[in-house]
Parts: structure tokens; sequence; C-alpha cells
């Protein structure tokens, strides 16, 4: 009976193991973007033509800083007219190195007016195909109140989680409201990008969410800590350790389903505008529903920046995976106790 019992308390310190292991992996991937500083222009917004004066100055520079302005347009309409589809996405008007913006998206410089990058959903939804690079689609939107359309050549397609479309603003009145400048391994984040700011006159305010990632890092840390105390019972004899264990276990789970829950309402958002101004008019959600469907099916939950929903979730699942290494950890100390 006590081998059947220690074999399956192996079984789950087997099972443990291998959670963490599924944990450690997702790391990267929470990680990824973290090189780049993402910020909200405050104070004022800058125009395109003093975009274009800032980079001019830093191609002037022995070691000139690589950023990207960019704003988010909306969700605006783009057909093939070729074939006759039509689609949704959300349209990101940049100016700078977009490789800042997203890592993918190389290929398009500032000199490219006619060029714009799309998601692979998009290239399905309009071409049926996902190679649409060299197809042309026509983007439709308003400027001044009055309808207009332009035709953009599709220069690559790229893995995002959501239909976004991406270009290279022309127009010299445009304003920016967003900013992301990229690090250098050897530098500060925050005094790096303070340095470029004051020497250009922008107030900033930081959307960075490394604590995403660092959140999930406490979840790695947690379970080789109570592996290592419970190695360390085990080779004292102290017994009386898994009455600590006990509370032990139920506090780390209790703080990381808090951290998985402040994770997750701060990947995924409502939009304002879905917030009714009195909350018993119950017709209100089926008209917005009627009328802004696909609206809402593209913004929900998603952050204006690429690849923010995806290193929300490996936050999450490494946070998860952490956890279920925990309880398989105490499952197997259990059964070896009795």
């Amino acid at each position: 009976m006590n081998k059947k019992r220690y074999g399956i308390s192996f079984l789950w310190l087997l099972a443990s193991l291998l959670f963490y292991f599924f944990a450690v992996l997702l790391y990267p991937l929470a990680d990824e973007g973290n090189a780049i500083y993402r910020g909200t222009l405050t104070s004022r917004f800058p125009l395109r033509k003093e975009a274009a004066s800032v980079w001019e100055t830093e191609k002037e520079e022995e070691e000139p800083r690589d950023f990207c302005f960019w704003s988010s347009v909306g969700i605006e309409s783009y057909q093939n007219e070729n074939n006759g589809r039509s689609t949704e996405a959300k349209t990101i008007a940049c100016f700078g190195n977009m490789t800042c913006y997203y890592w993918q998206a190389s290929g398009l410089d500032i000199t490219d007016r006619k060029g714009c990058l799309i998601d692979a959903q998009t290239a399905l939804a309009l071409f049926g195909t996902r190679e649409a690079a060299g197809q042309e689609i026509t983007r439709e939107f308003t400027k001044e109140g009055k309808s207009e359309t332009k035709t953009y050549i599709i220069r690559k397609v790229l893995d995002i989680e959501e239909q976004t479309v991406l270009f290279q603003e022309e127009e010299e009145t445009f304003p920016f409201t967003m900013i992301n400048l990229r690090i250098p391994e050897s530098e500060s984040a925050d005094t790096y990008a303070q340095q470029f700011f004051i020497t250009y006159g922008f107030s900033v305010r930081s959307i960075n969410n490394g604590w995403k990632q660092l959140a999930g890092a406490l979840g790695l840390l947690l379970f080789p800590a109570f592996l290592i105390i419970q190695a360390a019972a085990y080779a004292k004899g102290k017994k009386e350790i898994l009455v600590y264990w006990k509370w032990g276990y139920t506090a780390a789970l209790a703080v990381m389903a808090a951290i998985c829950i402040w994770v997750l309402t701060d990947t995924l958002s409502l939009p304002a505008d879905w917030i009714p101004t009195r909350w018993s008019d119950f017709s209100f959600f089926e008209e917005k529903i009627a009328q802004w469907r696909r609206s809402f099916e593209l913004s929900l939950g998603i952050s204006s920046e690429p690849g923010a929903l995806q290193r929300g979730i490996c936050s999450i699942q490494m946070i998860i995976y952490s956890g279920l290494a925990l309880f398989s950890l105490k499952k197997s100390v259990i059964l070896s106790k009795k």
C-alpha cells in the first residue's frame, strides 16, 4: 500500500515539474518587446512635420535614436476592388521606424507614401490568402467631415492578433498621440527615454507593461522556493513542516490568483462607449451590438499596442502553470507524509 502511495506521490512530483517547465517556456514570450519604451504624449501632440524634424535631427547624430510616433485612427473599412471583398480593421498612422511599433513591421520606410502593412486576418478576408504582398487595398475614411478613399500597396503581411493596417502618415498636420522608443541594451529605459523627451520638449507618460512579466516571474520564483523549503525539511526530518506548507500553499495560491485577475483586468478592458448612461436601459446593448458588432469584436479587450495581449496572456498562463505546479507538489507532499 505504501509503495502504491509513494508511486502516486512520485507521479504528482513529476506533474509539478512538468507544469513548471511549461511556465518557464512561456517566460521569453511574456518578455518579448520589453526593449521598447512605450509612452503616451500628454502636454501636446506633435504634428507629422515636427516628427519629421526630429527624424532629420537624429540622423545627424553620431548614435541616432530609434523611434516611431503613432496614433490609432480607429476602425475603418478596407476593400479589395478587384473582387468586391471588404472588411474592417484598426488603422494605425505612423512616422518613423515601424519596427519600434511592432517588431515584424519592416519594409516600410518614412518615404513610402503608397505602401502599407496588414495582418494575416485582413489578408484572408480581402484576398482569401495570407500571401497578399504586392496587392492593392482601398481605405475608406473621413476627413474634415467628407468621405474619402486612398489606395495602398501591401508591402508585408504581419502576424498580429487583431485586424490592423499600418502606414506612414503623409499629412503634415496630422497629430501623433503615442511614441515608441527603442532602448539600447546598455541603457536604463527611463533615463534614456527622458533624455530623448527633454531634448525635444515632449511630455510623455510611460505605458510600459513590464510589470506583467514580473507578475509571471513571481509565479516562477514561488515554486522553486517551496521546493527548496520542502527539500530542506526532508533533509532535517521535520515532518511538522507540512503544517506550514499548507498555510504557505494557500497564501501563495491566493496571491497568484489575485495577480492573475490583476493582469487579466489590465489586459482586457471594455471600451468606454460600451458603458450605458443608465444601467436600467436594457435596449442599450442590443442597439450597440446591432450597430457596432464588428467594431466590438475588433476592439474588445485589445490594447492599441500589438503584442500586448499576447504578453498579458502569456503572463497569465505562466501564473496558472506555476499554480498547478504548486498544487501538484502539495499533493505529492501530502501523499508522501501519510
